[in-house]
């Protein structure tokens, strides 16, 4: 977004006046005049760039200047992070905001030190802490009561800021780049890069601090401490990085806290068996064939062991147990679903990966033998920690692909809007739109905020779930209630409070449901089975 100054507009008003208005706008200090009638020199620019990240880049994100004598300007950041405006020097320093694009937008903030043709300014967590070490806490209404005094306030308390708050992070435990200052350090928002590590060492403390960056930065501008940082990372191999985080998904593992060179696993090969015993192989990699091997007592994971030639891990006897790893059959085919599985490397028991995703032994059906009705057999995965979305899986045909399983994790605060009158005690919705419309979206109605479990389905004045995953992939549960081979029902384990029209606080629970293609028949050929869990709110 753009801002016109004061400046700019007064002098659109000078063209526009007679004579006696030429003589005020003499004494606009934005233009210089000459006393030949010349053109003005141009004034003095400087170009101000820098990295917005929080471990990751801050990709397509805004970034707002507020300078001095209101001189406000604002730009994007590409998919590295990266952004740069050109600053009249005059109107140097500047506090700036970066705001994450999409769903539950955060802001970080930051400030320019220095001087120069060109200033770098990054704006990260690092950053706000700082300046909260200036005695106010970094939020948008400290941002835009700024003014000139107060921008003046904080170019003469910064270089103080930066040392308290290098302290700071001394005395928690953090490792310092050399010659860091996290404003004007010039860093890429990758991993191995000293800047971005510590930056990812703050998100991980927040996690086991269970707070947030706000509630820290408030209490950090008040003298209150970091949380300590987290300990060394399991899992890493000598002469590893331990850099490495990837996602799992169908027929795929990731794994946090490994070795750069173990990073993920995508079944390339037949998968074997024999009973209770299943293999599943990678094709050759950094070390070779990598080989995950699950081992199973009826529906119970008892032993997962994942090796190649250089790295061998386990859960399972004389390890710890594999908590979060689920099997389900669908036809003919087992699932193996992981979900933050913790494995112990074989040479060291303090080194540990975790790993999460879904292998698949065996043809899946399309569900219910030959009838080609997705399987109710389902796991429902879990929310982490923080996280606020939903988590879910689905069997079923969605837009002709046939899915089993799969899982999927849709990011947001969402909003949750309380029922009035006759509905009051209910949620009139809680639902989460991903990119701010209906093109990913999940929903609840007339939810009650109490826990317990409700079923759901009945007509649409009745609780009831919709879910869509695209154009012409609408799914919902009104009108399944009493249907033959349909079922509906949600979990609320948590809840937040309702006053009046406002809603504080979070709902959150769990949901499984057989639901409809909307625009076609109540039928179990048009159906999908989703189960998952929730997080909505604040």
């Amino acid at each position: 977004m753009k801002y016109r100054s004061r400046g700019k507009i007064l002098s659109a008003a000078c063209l526009l006046g007679g004579s006696l208005l030429l003589a005020a706008c003499g004494s606009d200090d934005s233009t210089t005049s000459t006393s030949s009638g010349g053109t003005p020199p141009a004034a003095s620019t400087s170009t101000v760039s820098g990295v917005a990240a929080t471990g990751a880049p801050i990709a397509g994100g805004s970034i707002v200047l507020h300078c001095q004598n209101s001189w406000n300007e604002g730009t994007t950041t590409n998919s590295n992070g990266e952004w740069s405006m050109v600053v009249p020097s005059a109107n140097l320093p500047c506090a700036i905001k970066a705001s994450t694009a999409g769903a539950g937008s955060q802001s970080f903030y930051s400030f320019t030190t220095g001087s120069g043709s060109s200033i770098v300014t990054n704006i990260t967590p690092l950053t706000s802490l700082a300046l909260a070490k200036t005695g106010f806490t970094p939020n948008d209404a400290w941002f835009n009561a700024l003014n000139n005094g107060g921008l003046q306030s904080l170019a003469s308390n910064i270089a103080a800021a930066v040392t308290a708050l290098q302290s700071a992070l001394q005395t928690a435990g953090y490792t310092l780049p050399s010659g860091f200052n996290p404003f004007s350090v010039a860093f890429t928002a990758t991993a191995g890069n000293g800047y971005d590590d510590l930056l990812e060492e703050i998100k991980a403390a927040l996690a086991d601090a269970s707070t947030d960056l706000p509630t820290l930065l408030a209490s950090f501008a008040s003298g209150g401490s970091l949380p300590d940082a987290p300990d060394e990372e399991p899992g890493e191999e000598p002469g590893s990085t331990d850099d490495c985080s990837s996602e799992g998904g169908e027929n795929k593992l990731g794994f946090l806290n490994a070795p750069d060179d173990f990073c993920s696993f995508t079944k390339q090969s037949s998968n074997m068996t024999m009973t209770d015993y299943y293999v599943f192989q990678s094709a050759s990699g950094a070390h070779g064939i990598t080989d995950v091997k699950i081992e199973t007592s009826g529906s119970t994971v008892t032993k997962i062991t994942i090796e190649d030639s250089e790295y061998a891990y386990a859960c399972g006897t004389p390890f710890a147990a594999c908590s979060g790893a689920t099997v389900t059959v669908d036809g003919t085919a087992r699932l193996f679903n992981l979900t933050s599985v913790q494995l112990t490397a074989f040479s060291d028991s303090s080194k540990k990966i975790t790993a999460s995703g879904e292998l698949i032994h065996g043809t899946p059906s399309t569900g219910g033998g030959d009838s080609g009705v997705a399987s109710d057999t389902i796991a429902t995965p879990a929310l982490e920690t923080g996280e606020f979305g939903i988590r879910f899986a689905s069997n079923g045909a969605i837009g002709g692909s046939t899915e089993s399983g799969t899982t999927r994790f849709w990011s947001g605060n969402g909003e949750v809007v309380p029922g009035t009158g006759d509905n009051a005690g209910l949620l009139r919705d809680a639902y989460l739109n991903i990119n701010g419309d209906s093109f990913l979206s999940f929903g609840l109605v007339y939810l009650s905020n109490q826990t317990g479990t409700y079923a759901c389905g009945g007509n649409s004045s009745t609780l009831n779930i919709s879910l869509t995953y695209g154009s012409g992939k609408s799914y919902s549960s009104i009108g399944t209630s009493g249907v033959s081979g349909f079922s509906c029902s949600i979990t609320v384990t948590n809840k937040g409070t309702i006053s009046g029209s406002n809603y504080t606080g979070a709902v959150e629970g769990t949901f499984k449901a057989r639901l409809f293609k909307t625009g076609a028949p109540v039928s179990l050929a048009n159906s999908i089975v989703v189960s998952g869990s929730f997080r909505l709110g604040h």
